[in-house]
């Protein structure tokens, strides 16, 4: 039913967002506070491109996952709907933790709440127009892009990223501290998860 491909672009995603970028954007809040401005711009790239690469594979798989189970889990229209806002929807969770980095959640509160009420206005308008699931997974991803796009503005004009030079040894400092978060945060997403499932 469609409630239930809903259920399921959301647990999808939900899911993805939560282990997939083990603790890469949060080891920014440590990082970018004792990091030179170039340095800055080159974790802020380096970050978008991880979160950019799994969310797009994440997008695949979940448009590859759902396509190959048939037309009784998800049309194939739908599925590239869902994969499509999968993909959207992972890497814009840099906006949950860039600007805390910078120490500027109040700024992040503001977009984070002006985003949740334009995505309940449009998802709201499109089941009252068209009564059906797609237009409104469409609109989810809309939402998604402009969500991705107001981070990256914010992460251009903060640390200008775009022009940030990403090095090996970058790469290792970001590893080096996001993995023993991300290793626990993955563990207690997981048990988290079991205990739900045992509830229910």
């Amino acid at each position: 039913t469609g409630f239930a491909d809903y259920r399921r672009a959301w647990l999808i995603a939900g899911t993805a967002a939560s282990l997939l970028p083990f603790a890469m954007p949060d080891a920014l809040s440590l990082i970018l506070p004792r990091a030179s401005a170039i340095e800055r711009g080159a974790h802020v790239r380096l970050v978008f491109t991880y979160l950019a690469v799994i969310g797009a594979s994440a997008g695949f798989c979940t448009f590859w996952a759902l396509s190959m189970a048939g037309a009784q889990t998800a049309p194939f229209a739908r599925a590239a709907l869902i994969g499509l806002f999968v993909a959207l929807w992972v890497p814009g969770v840099l906006l949950d933790y860039l600007p805390v980095a910078d120490e500027r959640g109040d700024w992040q509160a503001k977009r984070i709440m002006v985003l949740a009420v334009f995505r309940t206005v449009l998802t709201g308008w499109a089941v009252l127009t068209w009564n059906e699931l797609d237009p409104v997974l469409a609109c989810l991803s809309a939402v998604s892009a402009m969500r991705l796009a107001v981070v990256a503005i914010y992460a251009q004009q903060r640390h200008g990223w775009l022009g940030a030079r990403v090095r090996r040894q970058d790469w290792r400092r970001h590893i080096d501290v996001a993995a023993p978060m991300g290793l626990n945060d993955t563990l207690s997403t997981l048990r988290r998860q079991g205990d739900q499932q045992r509830r229910a």
